[in-house]
């Protein structure tokens, strides 16, 4: 009993640090081999010790022994689980399920956190031109593809500091903490220039048109989206497929 109480009296302490330091499933992986080594061990006592075999307070203990290695293998495997579905649950609430960029609620979270942070950023909301009539003329299927598309090249455009969210149906918004305006100008240039250039078969170039606000000292987050609504709205009264600055 002493040789086996000394080859596996360290387990216990590591399955508590598995636990402790790591997450569920982390814990699982450093979990295994740790139960499997006991597994290994006991076994090991009982083939060359006969007087374990004899003993049956000690078939008793060791059997407990590994019964609580068990447990805490399934207590990691189920908590495992739970870690990942409360994680793609998070995902699912902040992720526009469509084109996997943040939705509107967590657009509105970000401006939040940056207003009260007192933290300099700019918005470019845009939308795309004639949405409507790619629809109707194409199917839906055509134009969730295009959709799709456009978070894709917003996404490469932008810095990574800066969020892409789909505002609602085919208007989307860019959150970009730090740059001034000219920079802000910049990103919605090169977004405006990427979507014409590569053109969506069977619909043909992407036009899109941009309002750019950059945000003032005291201005809250809903001042400032105003701001960009506006230019926008300009945007689309100059003909479409502009950028215009608030």
């Amino acid at each position: 009993m002493h040789m086996l109480s000394e080859s596996t009296y360290w387990f216990a302490p590591l399955y508590a640090a598995a636990f402790l330091f790591f997450l569920p499933r982390h814990a699982l992986y450093l979990g295994l081999p740790i139960f499997t080594a006991s597994v290994v061990i006991v076994a090991a006592h009982f083939l060359r010790v006969p007087a374990f075999r004899q003993d049956t307070s000690l078939i008793a203990s060791t059997a407990q022994f590994l019964l609580v290695g068990a447990t805490m293998m399934l207590l990691q495997a189920v908590m495992g689980r739970r870690h990942a579905a409360m994680l793609a649950a998070q995902v699912a609430a902040a992720q526009d399920a469509l084109t996997g960029l943040a939705n509107r609620r967590a657009a509105e979270e970000r401006l939040l956190a940056l207003e009260a942070s007192g933290q300099a950023y700019a918005l470019v909301l845009f939308d795309l031109d004639h949405f409507k009539r790619i629809n109707d003329e194409h199917g839906h299927a055509v134009g969730d593809q295009v959709l799709r598309s456009c978070a894709d090249h917003a996404l490469r455009t932008l810095p990574p500091e800066a969020l892409a969210a789909r505002w609602g149906g085919e208007e989307f918004l860019l959150i970009l903490p730090g740059p001034g305006a000219d920079l802000s100008l910049k990103v919605a240039e090169k977004l405006q220039a990427c979507l014409a250039a590569q053109p969506i078969r069977p619909v043909g170039p992407i036009t899109a048109s941009f309002g750019v606000a950059y945000g003032q000292p005291g201005e809250s987050g809903a001042a400032l989206l105003d701001r960009a609504d506006a230019a926008l709205y300009r945007a689309k009264a100059a003909g479409r497929n502009t950028v215009c600055a608030a």
